[in-house]
C-alpha cells in the first residue's frame, strides 16, 4: 500500500502521530476487525498504540463478536507485566459491567 509505505518507520511515534496514523490504517482497511488490527498493529512507529486504538474503534463498530477467540482469549486476562493491578481481571467480564452500566445510564 503506497501511503502506508511511504509513513512508515521505525522510530517511536508521538500520541498525536499515533491518532492520526490509525486513521490512516483505518482509512486503508476497514472492511473488518481483523485486517484493520492486524494492518495497525504492523505500522510501525507506535505499533502498540496504534493497533490499541484502532482496535477499539473497530471493535465498536463490529462488536466483540467480529474478535476472533483466539485474540480474546489471549488478553482476557492481563498477566499484570505493565499494570500489576491488572493481574489476572476478566477483562471481557469487566467491559460486560461497565456496558450494563452505561446502558442503566441511559
Amino acid at each position: 500500500m503506497p501511503l502506508h509505505d511511504l509513513l512508515w518507520t521505525s522510530a517511536w511515534a508521538t500520541t498525536a502521530e499515533a491518532i492520526a496514523q490509525t486513521f490512516c490504517c483505518l482509512k486503508l482497511m476497514n472492511r473488518s476487525f481483523k485486517e484493520g488490527v492486524i494492518l495497525a498493529g504492523n505500522f510501525g512507529r507506535d505499533a502498540d498504540t496504534i493497533g490499541a486504538v484502532a482496535g477499539a474503534i473497530l471493535g465498536a463498530k463490529y462488536g466483540a463478536t467480529s474478535i476472533p477467540n483466539g485474540w480474546s482469549d489471549k488478553t482476557r486476562f492481563p498477566t499484570g507485566t505493565c499494570l500489576e493491578f491488572a493481574k489476572g481481571l476478566d477483562i471481557l467480564n469487566m467491559s460486560n459491567q461497565m456496558a450494563e452500566i452505561m446502558l442503566n445510564e441511559s
